[in-house]
């Protein structure tokens, strides 16, 4: 039994348009391309690749509906057979752990920072304890200063007192 992996769509070519978003379900060939159903669409889409299938999808949708390509965002299903789609699931699952620990950590790491340099930490001895560079901790240090700086960022060079 196939399964399909969540519909991907267009980022590159469709912020919100006012066109119509056409709905398509790919799958692999044994010869290692693409057949693509799309809703409105009386024929099948073969395609070598999946930026082609979506090419000829939007081209062939436009034609059916009398509209400019442009205007048109693709959301493609990709179908994908149970262990596939069941590691790609897995995978998504993980990765999305992931980001919320990383958010976690930066949080802490930020407090972290703020605790040891309340408590007349150098920024070389915090960047030490945290095993990040001192380059980090200074813009960490900033960020906490000014709540409107993303931590990421760079800033200018700093002077430890």
């Amino acid at each position: 039994m196939a399964a399909g992996r969540p519909a991907e769509t267009d980022e590159a070519d469709g912020d919100a348009r006012s066109g119509r978003t056409v709905r398509a379900r790919a799958s692999r060939t044994l010869t290692g391309g693409w057949d693509v159903v799309a809703e409105g669409l009386e024929a099948l889409v073969v395609a070598r690749t999946l930026d082609q299938a979506r090419n000829a999808v939007r081209q062939r949708s436009a034609l059916a509906l009398g509209i400019a390509p442009e205007e048109i965002t693709i959301e493609l299903e990709i179908i994908l057979n149970e262990p596939a789609a069941q590691t790609v699931r897995e995978y998504e699952q993980i990765r999305a752990e992931v980001k919320a620990l990383e958010e976690r950590s930066a949080a802490l790491r930020s407090q972290s920072v703020r605790q040891l340099r309340e408590q007349g930490f150098t920024m070389a001895e915090i960047a030490r304890v945290l095993g990040v560079s001192m380059q980090r901790v200074q813009q960490i240090d900033v960020a906490n200063r000014d709540p409107e700086t993303p931590s990421g960022t760079s800033h200018p060079r700093q002077t430890e007192k």
